[in-house]
């Protein structure tokens, strides 16, 4: 079915009226009352399939709030009673939209909202019984609006709907007034030009009746790619296996191999999971990656983001890093595996303690490992000291060898930008967002 199709189909007038009530500060507030009214409880049984096995940290929000309340307990008519007073009728809080079809799909809906298509299509509901052409005489292609009146069946109540157009689509609509009764046209016409055109002089603004705005055959040729958008419907995860195959959240899929390495490993490693690499990319990893295959870069994508959230975490207390050394899995003894992990870990002593004993005579590694252990001094003296017996390294150094709790200290990270400004990129994520410090960084700048 397409998209659009769906939409005509699961269209949910009490939703409807509700949003177009409640969300009045919205610039497109008709074509957002319209997306969210799209009645998909597939959709939502979908999602909380996902959140039941998901422990990543988005894991407080409305579907894991009802999978708290409601355990393996509850029926169709309870997600659609919950999700109704939760004001929710799809998985989608972002207008029935998704990433892959966005732009396309919301054209779409805008053209057939501007032009009350859709209301027509909905005849059962709604009946548009006015159309008027706001214009200015003095400037013809400036900025104009089209207006119709739109009468509710449901509610009973006519409102005069407005769309605002420029020629840049900075548009916008909006409800201007809501009767209980039919007006006239000609009393539509008398508050119409009363209110005018915005920046315009009423004596150059001219109000005509119109004809009903068509979806014509441009329009439809226009919108092509967004009528032919299928309506997809989500995964149901049936079981814990079968959502592991398919998760590519990484806090989550630690948190399994981390609970029971034995069982989830062989489910999870690459071989076999069909997760999506693109969002998973390792191109945020340093420069130091060495190991090649698939499942080594897994491994180190992983690795490096738990690391990095639990930094002070020991190795002797890291289920999934001790099963991954076992001498059965021949992981310990893998080099660039472990010169790519030496990077990234705080616990350089526990590492080494489960990797192959003869690293230890490897002078490469063993030389690499002592500069990562002066870099984890807890000293601040003694970093500093560091970074200023080495400023013609310094660039190197931040790039390979600093860890991440140095790049968020700012003390540590003030004084290396003084010795070179260049440093900025490797400023640390949580430093960024403290106001005085960015303020005092960019008076260093101004001042170099």
């Amino acid at each position: 079915m397409k998209k659009i199709e769906f939409l005509y189909k699961n269209f949910d007038i009490d939703f409807f009226l509700k949003n177009i009530e409640t969300n009045q500060e919205d610039e497109t507030i008709i074509q957002s009352a319209v997306l969210n009214s799209t009645i998909d409880f597939e959709s939502i049984k979908a999602k909380l399939s996902y959140f039941k096995y998901y422990k990543g940290k988005d894991n407080q929000n409305i579907f894991t709030e009802f999978i708290k309340n409601h355990k393996e307990n509850y029926k169709d008519k309870d997600i659609e009673s919950f999700f109704r007073k939760k004001s929710q009728i799809n998985a989608h809080a972002e207008n029935f939209i998704d990433e892959e079809n966005s732009f396309e799909f919301k054209d779409l809906i805008k053209t057939l909202v501007d032009s009350g298509e859709f209301f027509r299509k909905l005849n059962n509901f709604f009946k548009i019984t006015f159309y008027a052409c706001l214009r200015r005489n003095d400037y013809p292609n400036a900025s104009w609006e089209d207006a119709y009146l739109l009468h509710s069946y449901k509610d009973k109540i006519y409102r005069l709907c407005v769309f605002y157009f420029e020629e840049d689509g900075n548009d916008h609509e909006y409800v201007y007034k809501k009767f209980k009764y039919e007006p006239s046209s000609d009393d539509l016409l008398k508050i119409l030009k009363n209110k005018g055109l915005e920046f315009t002089p009423k004596k150059n603004t001219l109000v005509t009746l119109s004809r009903p705005f068509q979806f014509s055959l441009y329009w439809k040729k226009t919108h092509k790619k967004g009528l032919l958008i299928e309506h997809k419907k989500e995964k149901i995860f049936k079981d814990e296996k079968e959502f592991l195959k398919s998760c590519d959240d990484n806090q989550t899929l630690f948190y399994y191999l981390n609970k029971e390495p034995k069982k989830y490993y062989k489910i999870i490693k690459p071989t076999i999971q069909s997760s999506n690499y693109k969002k998973t990319s390792i191109s945020f990893l340093e420069k130091k990656i060495q190991s090649s295959s698939q499942e080594a870069q897994f491994i180190i994508r992983l690795f490096t983001e738990y690391w990095e959230n639990n930094p002070k975490e020991k190795i002797s207390n890291n289920n999934f890093f001790k099963y991954l050394m076992n001498h059965k899995l021949n992981w310990y003894r893998d080099k660039s595996l472990i010169m790519d992990l030496i990077y990234k870990c705080n616990d350089l002593e526990g590492l080494i303690s489960l990797i192959h004993p003869r690293f230890l005579k490897d002078k490469e590694m063993m030389e690499e490992i002592k500069i990562l252990k002066l870099f984890r001094n807890k000293s601040k003296d003694f970093l500093i000291k560091m970074f200023k017996k080495n400023k013609k390294m310094i660039g190197d150094l931040f790039a390979n060898y600093v860890p991440d709790h140095v790049k968020n200290d700012p003390l540590l990270m003030m004084e290396a930008l003084k010795i070179d400004i260049n440093l900025m990129p490797y400023i640390g994520k949580d430093l960024k967002k403290k106001n005085i410090f960015m303020s005092k960084v960019n008076n260093l700048v101004k001042n170099k």
